[in-house]
């Protein structure tokens, strides 16, 4: 009995560490603003973004684990690094919306599909803010692999495309060394 219940315990452990490996291309369409695709880096309780915007090159690291991003802009060899309590990160961050909702108790369990090879648990979500969104969750990614539906008054669309799963490279979560501080006069 004994021998039963440790390795029930650890394989609750071991379930619970097994972090996602993966990168793919993602699309963010909001109606408030201006649509970004780029490429998405996963590795443990890290994610990467690389992305183009304003005809600028964008990177964003999370660290979900320490709760704090990392805007990168590689034009100036800068950096700006952000901590936020759990919950404002993931609202603000589409790739943390199925933290939020579940921790929040506003996901609906719907149904199951496959999205891009992957079976994913369907969540119909409604917010204090009415807002109205559709998410599909793989638990073999421990990510959305699509979020649709109605965010702020306007049409949303989060979507991975290309999913390939692969150990990354720990360095392209790291701040480069010849990389300083971003002061307030850039800020």
């Amino acid at each position: 009995m004994k021998k039963l219940v440790l390795s029930i315990i650890l394989i609750t452990m071991l379930a619970q560490t097994n972090y996602a490996q993966f990168y793919a291309t993602f699309f963010i369409l909001s109606a408030d603003q201006p649509a970004v695709s780029g490429q998405l880096y996963v590795q443990d309780h890290l994610y990467r973004m690389d992305f183009h915007q304003g005809g600028e090159e964008s990177i964003i690291i999370i660290d979900t684990k320490e709760v704090k991003s990392t805007i990168l802009v590689p034009a100036m060899n800068m950096y700006m690094e952000n901590t936020l309590a759990s919950n404002e990160i993931s609202k603000l961050d589409p790739f943390r919306f199925h933290d939020y909702y579940m921790n929040q108790g506003l996901s609906k369990k719907s149904g199951y599909e496959i999205i891009e090879g992957y079976n994913c648990i369907v969540y119909k979500i409604t917010d204090e803010d009415e807002n109205e969104l559709t998410e599909w969750f793989s638990e073999d990614l421990n990510f959305s692999i699509k979020i649709e539906g109605n965010l702020h008054g306007g049409d949303f669309l989060m979507e991975l495309k290309d999913i390939n799963e692969s150990k990354q490279d720990p360095s392209i979560f790291k701040i480069p060394d010849d990389y300083q501080p971003m002061n307030d006069k850039y800020q």
